[in-house]
């Protein structure tokens, strides 16, 4: 390889070429004035190979390839592959409002999945019971199997079904005041302090069972 492809660039060359009148001033190609105007951070020259060390080998930096594989791409497919995927809109303003079923899926799973390691779920099956691809049954029946396999201890259990409990009451709560034909009178802060109301008396009535539990533990224990 001769020291001009060695040491010059496609522009150096191109240059030299005009300069010389090989090239004739109007017909230089366009890359060249994008190349003038914004030159690039490093000139695409081929380097020097690197010398030979003691041993005979000449070091090479060789960066690793990274993984194309995401976690976003696994949720895709998976969904893909059971179910069939939404339209996909061809306007630019609609499809950057409405995306696709996947994709919101993907979103979601890569939300809950720090989540999910925490507490022990398939952060999958919860996207799709939030989409209502899947019924609850669906998603509580692989949650209680997680639990029977007795990878949570007693006190995990009991904070689990606990918050359970406080959620489903919450939600009761709110959708027997949606269904009341008094909801308009209803404001914010009324719904806000009926449900701090409803929440002080279940920690409440759980302080009181956890006392009257450690009593228990007490009088067995024949303190």
């Amino acid at each position: 390889m001769s020291r001009l492809w060695r040491y010059g660039s496609p522009y150096t060359r191109v240059r030299d070429y005009i300069q010389n009148k090989f090239i004739a001033e109007e017909n230089r190609p366009i890359w060249f004035d994008v190349w003038t105007v914004h030159p690039p951070f490093r000139e695409p020259v081929l380097k020097e190979k690197l010398p030979i060390n003691d041993y005979f080998i000449r070091n090479r930096s060789i960066r690793e390839p990274k993984d194309l594989n995401y976690l976003a791409d696994k949720s895709r497919a998976a969904f893909r592959t059971s179910y069939t995927d939404s339209i996909i809109s061809l306007d630019p303003d609609i499809a950057k409002v409405e995306l696709p079923l996947s994709e919101k899926i993907a979103r979601r799973v890569a939300t809950l999945t720090p989540f999910a390691q925490e507490y022990k779920f398939d952060a999958y099956k919860a996207a799709l019971v939030e989409a209502g691809i899947e019924s609850d049954d669906f998603y509580r029946h692989e949650f209680l199997d997680n639990m029977a396999d007795g990878e949570l201890s007693t006190a995990e259990k009991t904070r689990l079904d606990r918050r359970k409990q406080q959620s489903e009451m919450e939600l009761s709560m709110l959708q027997s005041m949606m269904e009341s034909a008094s909801m308009q009178n209803y404001s914010i802060p009324d719904l806000d302090e009926s449900i701090s109301n409803e929440r002080a008396s279940q920690i409440k009535s759980e302080a009181e069972a956890d006392d009257l539990e450690a009593l228990l533990n007490d009088l067995l224990d024949g303190k």
